[in-house]
């Protein structure tokens, strides 16, 4: 009947399943000690680099990691690849998984074709004269044609790793947690695709005592043509805190970064997103405002040394509105283009058509900034402000009231050091027509209301004039 037929196929499917399972627990038996003993050995051979592990943790899997064999390390100590004394941690693995295929059990040549490496921290570098403390693999002279252990790596797979690369020759320093990442590609060619998925967090990206990035999301996926040492962007972007990029160019990897040749674009991006990317200290403030409108951002990066490097970009604002949500004051048209130049010799940020829309009130205005260790100022603002309106979009901490209404009309130009210190004095170029009315002010700590009803203030080659002044 047919109920036998049915019932007959599966009691061959579960024998044959049975049969299999029993017949890869044996081979793990007859095979296990031979394979190990080959592996470490011809490991041995090649590693630079001291390796601590304790052999009850050093198993031949193969059920859990069918259709491959696998040599799966537990609690793998590894330090710097240096010929020093205090040497410290390269990497320390919960699980390291080197995985061949079933058929190299019998022809005792084990060809590792993928590594999976999870719960790991890894702390590769640079010392202070440049030297990698990283290459802890030696390869056999005269190629390693005789070796019972081959590398023809087509995939890695990290899970759940923690990354600190530190360039102590350039004080650059890199921290990322790995969520999820693998590399795909025939790795023992010297020209070859290869590709690249992943999800991290960078936790600190820094040089010197100046961090670019902390605490953000990134989502990667890249394509690359590998020829040698230089490798081609295909098809690649990336997300950081789902601000997309489009990224085109190419780069030099010896050891370190020695060239860069980059072009990135992102566009259609909401403001929100763009002010995640804030620092901390300034993201907090942030968190009291919400946003809606358009940014925008493209550039080039070429970079072939720490002496050598050359960032220019252009990003900007279109149509954007900002709420402070404490009193609900909306900053509307909110419009800005701006320009970002960055080398080894020269930086200025420019900010251009700047417009917004508070109330019933405009502000326009430009920004140069040059060379940011000695900044280098020039501010043009034209408002017509309610003081008031002001306070509740953008408080003063010092003050607990402010009212009135402000015209001013500006341009103010030198070193900021010098504006703080001799604004009017010959190192700073003052222009300056004001007018305030109804001005009421009073600091936090004191009862009395400062109070002015009419005030006019010109200022011009260093001469400042106060007029009707009531």
């Amino acid at each position: 009947s047919v109920l036998k037929r049915i019932v007959k196929t599966i009691f061959y499917l579960g024998l044959t399943f049975v049969l299999i399972c029993v017949t890869l627990v044996s081979l793990l038996f007859i095979y296990q000690d031979e394979v190990k003993a080959a592996m470490l050995g011809e490991i041995n051979k090649h590693l630079k680099s001291e390796v601590t592990i304790d052999p009850k943790n050093i198993d031949l899997t193969i059920l859990k990691t069918f259709p491959d064999c696998s040599m799966e390390f537990k609690n793998v100590l590894m330090l710097e690849a240096l010929q020093i004394k205090k040497r410290d941690t390269l990497l320390f693995a919960e699980q390291l998984n080197l995985h061949f295929d079933i058929s190299d059990l019998w022809n005792k040549r084990y060809d590792i074709k993928k590594i999976t490496l999870k719960n790991a921290i890894a702390k590769p570098g640079l010392t202070k004269n440049g030297k990698p403390n990283y290459i802890f693999w030696e390869e056999s002279e005269g190629g390693n044609k005789n070796d019972s252990i081959n590398f023809n790596l087509n995939l890695i797979q990290l899970e759940n790793c923690h990354l600190i690369y530190k360039d102590r020759s350039r004080i650059f320093k890199t921290d990322l947690f790995i969520k999820e990442l693998s590399f795909k590609g025939n790795f023992s060619e010297v020209e070859y695709d290869m590709s690249s998925k992943g999800k991290l967090v960078i936790n600190q990206i820094a040089a010197s005592k100046r961090t670019f990035l902390k605490n953000k999301n990134c989502n990667l996926n890249i394509n690359l043509i590998v020829k040698g040492n230089n490798y081609e962007f295909e098809k690649t972007n990336f997300s950081l805190n789902n601000m997309l990029f489009n990224l085109n160019g190419n780069f030099l990897y010896a050891d370190s970064l020695q060239k860069m040749n980059l072009d990135y674009e992102a566009s259609d991006l909401d403001i929100a997103t763009v002010l995640s990317l804030l620092p901390e200290d300034q993201k907090q403030k942030a968190t009291n405002y919400k946003s809606d409108g358009e940014f925008y951002t493209r550039g080039h990066l070429n970079y072939s040394g720490k002496t050598n490097f050359d960032l220019q970009s252009e990003f900007g604002i279109k149509n954007g509105e900002v709420t402070y949500k404490p009193t609900s004051t909306t900053a509307k048209n909110i419009n800005m283009d701006g320009k970002l130049i960055y080398t080894n010799a020269t930086s200025k940020l420019d900010l251009t058509n700047v417009h917004l829309n508070l109330n019933n009130d405009e502000l326009k205005g430009d920004l140069s900034i040059n060379n940011f260790s000695e900044p280098f100022i020039h501010l043009v603002v034209d408002a017509t402000s309610d003081l008031e309106t002001l306070q509740n979009f953008w408080p003063i901490d010092t003050l607990t009231k402010l009212k009135g209404k402000l015209k001013i009309n500006s341009e103010v130009e030198g070193l900021l050091s010098d504006l703080k210190d001799q604004t009017f004095s010959n190192k700073v170029k003052l222009n300056l027509d004001a007018n305030v009315t109804n001005l009421e002010a009073q600091f936090k700590g004191d009862e009395n209301i400062f109070a002015v009803e009419n005030c006019s203030v010109t200022a011009k080659d260093r001469e400042v004039e106060v007029k009707d002044l009531k």
